[in-house]
Protein backbone atom coordinates (compact mmCIF):
# COMPACT_ATOMS: atom_id res chain seq x y z
CA UNK A 1 0.00 0.00 0.00
CA UNK A 2 1.31 3.66 -0.34
CA UNK A 3 1.85 5.65 2.63
CA UNK A 4 0.27 8.56 1.85
CA UNK A 5 -0.74 10.86 4.85
CA UNK A 6 -4.42 10.60 4.58
CA UNK A 7 -7.01 12.74 6.98
CA UNK A 8 -9.65 10.68 9.28
CA UNK A 9 -12.98 11.09 7.78
CA UNK A 10 -16.35 11.34 9.63
CA UNK A 11 -18.81 9.09 9.26
CA UNK A 12 -20.37 10.71 6.89
CA UNK A 13 -17.33 10.50 4.58
CA UNK A 14 -16.92 6.71 5.22
CA UNK A 15 -19.97 6.34 3.80
CA UNK A 16 -19.58 8.01 0.51
CA UNK A 17 -16.18 5.96 -0.34
CA UNK A 18 -16.04 7.11 -3.90
CA UNK A 19 -15.70 10.55 -2.96
CA UNK A 20 -13.18 9.87 0.23
CA UNK A 21 -11.63 8.29 -3.06
CA UNK A 22 -11.82 11.25 -4.91
CA UNK A 23 -10.25 13.38 -1.88
CA UNK A 24 -7.51 11.16 -1.56
CA UNK A 25 -6.66 10.93 -5.10
CA UNK A 26 -6.79 14.83 -6.02
CA UNK A 27 -6.87 16.77 -2.60
CA UNK A 28 -4.04 15.06 -0.21
CA UNK A 29 -1.88 13.40 -2.77
CA UNK A 30 1.05 16.10 -3.51
CA UNK A 31 2.94 16.56 -7.18
CA UNK A 32 3.50 13.79 -8.98
CA UNK A 33 7.10 14.72 -8.84
CA UNK A 34 6.86 13.77 -5.11
CA UNK A 35 8.76 10.51 -3.75
CA UNK A 36 6.62 7.58 -3.29
CA UNK A 37 7.53 4.99 -0.48
CA UNK A 38 5.94 1.56 -0.46
CA UNK A 39 5.70 -0.16 2.63
CA UNK A 40 8.33 -3.17 2.71
CA UNK A 41 10.71 -1.82 0.23
CA UNK A 42 13.64 0.41 0.89
CA UNK A 43 13.72 3.84 0.22
CA UNK A 44 15.62 5.10 -2.83
CA UNK A 45 17.15 8.53 -4.15
CA UNK A 46 16.87 9.28 -7.87
CA UNK A 47 20.30 8.45 -9.07
CA UNK A 48 21.36 4.76 -10.06
CA UNK A 49 17.44 4.06 -10.39
CA UNK A 50 17.46 2.96 -13.36
CA UNK A 51 20.66 0.43 -12.97
CA UNK A 52 22.74 -0.76 -15.97
CA UNK A 53 21.22 -0.90 -19.29
CA UNK A 54 19.43 -4.26 -20.62
CA UNK A 55 21.57 -5.43 -23.40
CA UNK A 56 19.72 -5.78 -27.10
CA UNK A 57 20.90 -7.51 -30.08
CA UNK A 58 24.72 -7.01 -29.97
CA UNK A 59 25.09 -6.31 -26.42
CA UNK A 60 24.01 -2.82 -26.56
CA UNK A 61 21.60 -0.30 -26.60
CA UNK A 62 19.84 1.02 -29.83
CA UNK A 63 20.95 4.39 -30.44
CA UNK A 64 17.19 5.46 -29.90
CA UNK A 65 17.27 3.70 -26.92
CA UNK A 66 20.12 5.72 -25.39
CA UNK A 67 18.16 8.78 -27.00
CA UNK A 68 15.15 7.70 -25.20
CA UNK A 69 17.45 7.11 -21.96
CA UNK A 70 18.81 10.49 -22.31
CA UNK A 71 15.62 12.30 -22.17
CA UNK A 72 14.53 10.74 -19.12
CA UNK A 73 14.79 13.20 -16.25
CA UNK A 74 16.06 11.99 -13.31
CA UNK A 75 13.99 14.32 -11.00
CA UNK A 76 11.15 12.25 -12.25
CA UNK A 77 11.89 8.85 -11.11
CA UNK A 78 10.52 9.08 -7.92
CA UNK A 79 10.01 5.45 -7.30
CA UNK A 80 11.77 2.02 -8.22
CA UNK A 81 8.23 1.67 -10.23
CA UNK A 82 9.06 4.45 -12.21
CA UNK A 83 12.60 3.33 -13.39
CA UNK A 84 10.73 -0.03 -14.06
CA UNK A 85 8.40 1.61 -16.18
CA UNK A 86 11.22 3.56 -17.73
CA UNK A 87 13.11 0.30 -18.54
CA UNK A 88 9.85 -1.07 -19.98
CA UNK A 89 10.01 1.46 -22.59
CA UNK A 90 13.48 1.65 -23.29
CA UNK A 91 13.08 -2.38 -23.64
CA UNK A 92 9.88 -2.54 -26.30
CA UNK A 93 10.17 0.95 -28.35
CA UNK A 94 8.90 -0.41 -31.19
CA UNK A 95 5.92 -2.15 -29.73
CA UNK A 96 4.90 0.69 -27.88
CA UNK A 97 5.39 3.08 -30.83
CA UNK A 98 2.20 0.46 -32.25
CA UNK A 99 0.41 1.22 -28.67
CA UNK A 100 1.12 4.76 -28.82
CA UNK A 101 -0.10 5.03 -32.77
CA UNK A 102 -3.69 2.83 -31.62
CA UNK A 103 -4.33 4.84 -28.37
CA UNK A 104 -3.48 8.37 -30.15
CA UNK A 105 -6.14 7.06 -33.06
CA UNK A 106 -8.70 6.65 -29.89
CA UNK A 107 -7.98 9.57 -28.53
CA UNK A 108 -8.22 12.11 -30.92
CA UNK A 109 -10.34 10.53 -33.27
CA UNK A 110 -8.29 11.12 -35.93
CA UNK A 111 -5.37 9.34 -38.32
CA UNK A 112 -2.98 11.81 -37.69
CA UNK A 113 0.06 10.23 -36.29
CA UNK A 114 2.13 12.57 -35.36
CA UNK A 115 0.41 14.03 -32.15
CA UNK A 116 2.60 13.98 -29.73
CA UNK A 117 1.18 13.77 -25.34
CA UNK A 118 2.47 12.22 -22.53
CA UNK A 119 -0.83 11.34 -21.79
CA UNK A 120 -1.64 9.22 -24.59
CA UNK A 121 1.97 7.88 -23.82
CA UNK A 122 0.88 7.09 -20.28
CA UNK A 123 -2.16 5.43 -21.14
CA UNK A 124 -1.63 3.59 -23.69
CA UNK A 125 -2.07 -0.47 -23.79
CA UNK A 126 0.66 -3.25 -24.33
CA UNK A 127 1.07 -6.33 -23.21
CA UNK A 128 3.74 -7.13 -20.56
CA UNK A 129 2.87 -3.38 -19.18
CA UNK A 130 0.33 -4.10 -16.63
CA UNK A 131 -3.00 -2.08 -16.46
CA UNK A 132 -3.36 1.41 -15.43
CA UNK A 133 -4.52 2.52 -11.68
CA UNK A 134 -5.14 5.66 -10.12
CA UNK A 135 -2.82 5.26 -7.84
CA UNK A 136 0.21 3.71 -10.31
CA UNK A 137 -0.55 6.29 -13.00
CA UNK A 138 2.30 8.88 -11.26
CA UNK A 139 4.85 6.23 -11.71
CA UNK A 140 4.59 6.27 -15.23
CA UNK A 141 4.86 10.07 -15.80
CA UNK A 142 8.88 9.71 -16.06
CA UNK A 143 8.67 7.65 -19.26
CA UNK A 144 5.65 9.12 -21.27
CA UNK A 145 7.40 12.01 -20.52
CA UNK A 146 10.54 10.85 -22.05
CA UNK A 147 8.75 9.06 -25.05
CA UNK A 148 7.31 11.99 -26.15
CA UNK A 149 9.96 13.92 -25.99
CA UNK A 150 11.73 11.31 -28.36
CA UNK A 151 8.64 11.27 -30.72
CA UNK A 152 8.49 14.95 -31.03
CA UNK A 153 12.15 15.27 -31.63
CA UNK A 154 11.86 12.81 -34.26
CA UNK A 155 9.63 14.32 -36.09
CA UNK A 156 11.12 17.34 -36.55
CA UNK A 157 14.31 15.49 -38.02
CA UNK A 158 12.27 13.11 -40.10
CA UNK A 159 13.02 14.38 -43.47
CA UNK A 160 10.00 12.76 -45.03
CA UNK A 161 7.75 15.19 -42.52
CA UNK A 162 9.81 18.45 -43.10
CA UNK A 163 7.22 20.30 -45.21
CA UNK A 164 4.78 20.34 -41.71
CA UNK A 165 3.92 22.80 -39.51
CA UNK A 166 4.21 22.51 -36.00
CA UNK A 167 0.87 22.95 -33.68
CA UNK A 168 1.93 23.58 -29.72
CA UNK A 169 -1.50 22.96 -27.78
CA UNK A 170 -1.18 25.07 -24.72
CA UNK A 171 -3.81 25.50 -22.03
CA UNK A 172 -4.90 23.74 -17.94
CA UNK A 173 -5.96 20.89 -17.11
CA UNK A 174 -9.25 19.79 -18.07
CA UNK A 175 -9.69 23.16 -20.60
CA UNK A 176 -10.53 20.82 -23.72
CA UNK A 177 -7.29 20.70 -25.51
CA UNK A 178 -8.15 16.92 -26.71
CA UNK A 179 -11.64 18.25 -28.14
CA UNK A 180 -10.29 21.13 -29.83
CA UNK A 181 -8.07 18.98 -31.79
CA UNK A 182 -10.47 16.56 -32.51
CA UNK A 183 -12.64 18.90 -33.70
CA UNK A 184 -9.70 21.01 -35.38
CA UNK A 185 -7.70 17.99 -36.89
CA UNK A 186 -9.59 17.28 -39.81
CA UNK A 187 -9.68 21.00 -41.14
CA UNK A 188 -6.75 22.99 -39.88
CA UNK A 189 -4.49 20.35 -38.18
CA UNK A 190 -4.39 17.30 -39.85
CA UNK A 191 -1.14 17.80 -41.68
CA UNK A 192 0.72 19.32 -39.06
CA UNK A 193 2.96 17.89 -36.16
CA UNK A 194 1.56 18.61 -32.79
CA UNK A 195 3.10 18.80 -29.33
CA UNK A 196 -0.22 18.22 -26.99
CA UNK A 197 1.02 19.90 -23.59
CA UNK A 198 -0.01 22.32 -21.13
CA UNK A 199 2.87 25.34 -21.64
CA UNK A 200 2.60 25.40 -18.34
CA UNK A 201 5.81 27.96 -18.25
CA UNK A 202 7.61 30.48 -20.86
CA UNK A 203 10.22 28.08 -20.99
CA UNK A 204 8.29 25.38 -21.93
CA UNK A 205 6.61 26.51 -24.18
CA UNK A 206 9.61 28.41 -25.64
CA UNK A 207 11.60 25.03 -25.79
CA UNK A 208 9.23 23.29 -28.10
CA UNK A 209 8.94 26.48 -30.11
CA UNK A 210 12.69 26.76 -30.55
CA UNK A 211 13.17 23.19 -31.48
CA UNK A 212 10.93 23.14 -34.38
CA UNK A 213 12.09 26.50 -35.57
CA UNK A 214 15.51 25.46 -35.85
CA UNK A 215 14.42 22.07 -37.33
CA UNK A 216 13.98 23.51 -40.56
CA UNK A 217 14.05 27.50 -41.91
CA UNK A 218 10.52 27.22 -43.68
CA UNK A 219 8.68 25.60 -40.82
CA UNK A 220 6.23 27.82 -38.95
CA UNK A 221 5.20 27.01 -35.53
CA UNK A 222 0.98 27.22 -34.23
CA UNK A 223 0.26 28.10 -30.54
CA UNK A 224 -3.42 26.91 -29.98
CA UNK A 225 -4.49 28.33 -26.54
CA UNK A 226 -7.72 26.70 -25.15
CA UNK A 227 -9.02 28.86 -21.80
CA UNK A 228 -11.29 27.47 -19.51
CA UNK A 229 -12.52 28.34 -16.00
CA UNK A 230 -10.36 26.61 -14.18
CA UNK A 231 -13.00 25.58 -11.71
CA UNK A 232 -15.05 24.37 -14.22
CA UNK A 233 -12.12 22.56 -15.67
CA UNK A 234 -11.34 20.21 -12.55
CA UNK A 235 -15.12 19.56 -11.71
CA UNK A 236 -16.47 18.71 -15.32
CA UNK A 237 -12.82 17.62 -17.14
CA UNK A 238 -10.70 16.45 -14.49
CA UNK A 239 -12.87 14.92 -11.55
CA UNK A 240 -15.63 13.97 -14.49
CA UNK A 241 -12.63 12.06 -16.65
CA UNK A 242 -11.16 10.00 -13.36
CA UNK A 243 -15.12 9.46 -12.35
CA UNK A 244 -15.93 7.97 -15.95
CA UNK A 245 -16.09 4.26 -15.58
CA UNK A 246 -14.64 3.88 -19.25
CA UNK A 247 -11.84 6.37 -18.31
CA UNK A 248 -8.40 5.88 -18.29
CA UNK A 249 -7.87 6.91 -14.94
CA UNK A 250 -5.43 10.39 -15.48
CA UNK A 251 -4.83 11.96 -12.18
CA UNK A 252 -4.15 15.53 -11.93
CA UNK A 253 -4.35 16.44 -8.46
CA UNK A 254 -5.21 19.94 -7.18
CA UNK A 255 -1.64 21.38 -6.62
CA UNK A 256 -1.05 20.28 -10.31
CA UNK A 257 -4.06 22.09 -11.81
CA UNK A 258 -3.64 25.19 -9.98
CA UNK A 259 -0.10 25.25 -11.48
CA UNK A 260 -1.33 24.25 -14.87
CA UNK A 261 -3.36 27.78 -14.66
CA UNK A 262 -0.21 29.30 -15.26
CA UNK A 263 -0.41 28.50 -18.78
CA UNK A 264 -2.77 31.66 -19.65
CA UNK A 265 0.41 34.08 -17.97
CA UNK A 266 3.08 31.71 -20.16
CA UNK A 267 1.15 31.76 -23.65
CA UNK A 268 0.62 35.79 -23.08
CA UNK A 269 4.50 35.78 -22.14
CA UNK A 270 5.07 33.97 -25.65
CA UNK A 271 3.12 36.46 -27.73
CA UNK A 272 4.74 39.03 -26.54
CA UNK A 273 8.07 37.38 -27.34
CA UNK A 274 7.19 36.10 -31.02
CA UNK A 275 4.72 38.44 -31.83
CA UNK A 276 7.25 39.99 -34.55
CA UNK A 277 7.98 36.94 -35.76
CA UNK A 278 6.93 35.86 -39.22
CA UNK A 279 7.21 32.04 -38.75
CA UNK A 280 5.03 32.08 -35.15
CA UNK A 281 1.63 32.71 -34.91
CA UNK A 282 -0.92 32.18 -32.32
CA UNK A 283 -4.41 31.65 -31.95
CA UNK A 284 -6.91 32.07 -28.17
CA UNK A 285 -10.56 30.19 -28.40
CA UNK A 286 -12.36 29.67 -24.98
CA UNK A 287 -14.45 26.66 -23.65
CA UNK A 288 -16.87 28.21 -21.98
CA UNK A 289 -20.27 26.71 -23.28
CA UNK A 290 -21.48 23.53 -24.60
CA UNK A 291 -19.40 20.62 -25.25
CA UNK A 292 -17.45 21.11 -28.06
CA UNK A 293 -17.92 24.75 -28.29
CA UNK A 294 -15.23 27.15 -29.15
CA UNK A 295 -15.67 30.91 -29.07
CA UNK A 296 -12.82 32.52 -30.64
CA UNK A 297 -10.43 35.34 -28.31
CA UNK A 298 -8.63 38.11 -28.97
CA UNK A 299 -5.26 38.20 -27.20
CA UNK A 300 -6.57 41.57 -25.18
CA UNK A 301 -10.10 39.57 -24.15
CA UNK A 302 -6.98 36.82 -22.46
CA UNK A 303 -5.42 39.50 -20.86
CA UNK A 304 -8.07 40.11 -18.95
CA UNK A 305 -8.73 37.28 -17.18
CA UNK A 306 -6.94 36.97 -13.40
CA UNK A 307 -6.94 34.19 -11.79
CA UNK A 308 -6.43 33.73 -8.23
CA UNK A 309 -4.38 30.68 -7.51
CA UNK A 310 -4.88 30.55 -3.94
CA UNK A 311 -8.34 31.10 -4.09
CA UNK A 312 -8.91 28.56 -6.99
CA UNK A 313 -7.30 25.91 -5.05
CA UNK A 314 -9.44 26.67 -1.59
CA UNK A 315 -12.52 26.55 -3.79
CA UNK A 316 -11.18 23.24 -5.30
CA UNK A 317 -10.74 21.64 -2.20
CA UNK A 318 -14.10 23.09 0.10
CA UNK A 319 -16.03 21.48 -3.40
CA UNK A 320 -14.29 17.87 -2.22
CA UNK A 321 -15.28 18.44 1.12
CA UNK A 322 -18.96 19.47 0.61
CA UNK A 323 -18.99 16.46 -1.78
CA UNK A 324 -17.93 14.41 0.85
CA UNK A 325 -19.71 15.81 3.31
CA UNK A 326 -23.29 15.50 1.22
CA UNK A 327 -22.99 12.05 2.00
Amino acid sequence: PLLLTEQSHSRKIVDNPLWAKVKHMFGKVSETKTTVTRAGEPTKGPAGLLGEPTPTGEGILSSRQERFKSLVSQGDLTSPEAAKEVRFIQDNLEQFDKAYREKSKQEYNTDNPNIFSADVARTAELEGRGKLTPEGAAERHAGASAYKKLRYQEALEDPVLADLDVTIMAGGSGYGKTGAIRKLAPKSLSNNIIDDTNVASFESGKRSAEQALASNPKRLVHFFYVDRDPVVAFEKGVISRYLDPEGDHRIVNIPTHVNNIKSKDAILELYDYYKDNPRVRFDFVGNYGKKGEYTSLTVENLRKKVYNLDEIRTTLEKGIEDKLNAG
